[in-house]
């Protein structure tokens, strides 16, 4: 079993652990949920502390969420009012180059205002794969609602930072359309983004070990792998 596939080995078990609990608050959950986030690289456990997301800090963790490889950190980008000096110009440009955001008329995208839902849930039916099923706000709306994105999440005003990690979480839960070659063509196919962006596969069965922990007592170091009904 790979490094990857021992990260959600762990994650299940936290999942397992948290379905044994007692009924939490909204902001219990959102603590619990953040640990996944963070393991995956998405963002850090700070962002249940704000109040407000920022235009340009969403744009960093659509990008972290996509998982699609490096990109520059800093970057010119086609706003007036994002500097490449700007922390979130590398992938407010990325973003910008993939379609998925404009900005006003004025030709600026405002990075430290506070992002809208409905604008952050634009972004990621986007990196879903389900962008081309819409055109305007209420569409995006519409479609996130159908595949389960808003579930929990208030679709109006500014998106906070535990709502944030909701959408987030329904968003690795949600099956993505990614292109696959079946046969000669190319075809889109749906998969959870967990998986697809990823690259976890998801396992079922008694623990045994984990790295150098052997919960049985009969393995030794097994470096960064687990073992799952004696399968490594």
């Amino acid at each position: 079993m790979t490094k990857k596939s021992m990260v959600l080995c762990l994650i299940c078990l936290i999942l397992i652990n948290i379905c044994c609990l007692p009924a939490v608050s909204e902001a219990e959950e959102a603590a619990q949920g953040i640990g996944i986030l963070e393991t995956l690289g998405i963002c850090s456990p700070a962002i249940l502390e704000k109040e407000t997301i920022t235009r340009g800090e969403f744009a960093q963790i659509a990008i972290n969420f996509q998982n699609s490889g490096s990109f520059s950190a800093l970057s010119d980008t086609k706003f007036s009012d994002v500097p490449k000096t700007h922390e979130n110009s590398g992938a407010i440009a990325a973003l910008t180059d993939l379609g998925y955001i404009n900005g006003d008329e004025n030709g600026k995208f405002n990075p430290d205002e506070p992002i809208l839902v409905s604008h952050a849930v634009k972004i990621l039916v986007e990196i879903l794969g389900y962008g081309f099923y819409t055109d305007e706000i209420p569409d995006y709306l519409f479609q996130a609602q159908s595949i389960g994105l808003l579930a929990g999440v208030n679709a109006s005003g500014s998106l906070s930072g535990e709502a944030c990690v909701q959408l987030l979480a329904n968003a690795l839960e949600t099956k993505a359309l990614v292109p696959s070659k079946i046969g000669n063509q190319v075809e889109l196919v749906k998969e959870k983004a967990i998986e697809a962006f990823y690259d976890l596969s998801r396992v079922s069965g008694v623990v045994q070990a984990i790295g150098d922990l052997s919960l049985t007592g009969t393995y030794g170091n097994i470096g960064g792998r687990a073992v799952v009904d004696g399968v490594t």
